[in-house]
C-alpha cells in the first residue's frame, strides 16, 4: 500500500471523491510524503488513491491556486519548495 494509499483511508470521510483527493495531496505536500520537484500525474494518483482522474484533476487546481503546486514547460506539474 502507497503513502498516499495509507492517507486516503484516514481522509475517506472529507466528502466527495476531489475533496478527499484534494485533502490527500494537500497533506502529503505539507507532510513532504510528495516532496519538493515531484512530478504529479493525475492518472497515477488516481490509481493509487483509488479514484477517477477527474476528482484528481479538480483537487490538482485546488492546489495550484494555493499556489502548492507549479505548472513547468511541458506542461506537467510538480510540487513546490514550500518556505
Amino acid at each position: 500500500m502507497t503513502d498516499l494509499a495509507k492517507m486516503m483511508d484516514r481522509f475517506a470521510n472529507a466528502g466527495n471523491a476531489a475533496e478527499t483527493a484534494y485533502a490527500v495531496l494537500r497533506e502529503a505536500i505539507l507532510n513532504n510524503t510528495l516532496k519538493p520537484g515531484t512530478r504529479l500525474r493525475a492518472d497515477e494518483i488516481a490509481k493509487q488513491i483509488g479514484v477517477s482522474k477527474t476528482p484528481v484533476r479538480e483537487a490538482l487546481r485546488k492546489l495550484q491556486a494555493e499556489d502548492l503546486i507549479t505548472v513547468n514547460p511541458g506542461n506537467y506539474l510538480t510540487v513546490k519548495v514550500i518556505t
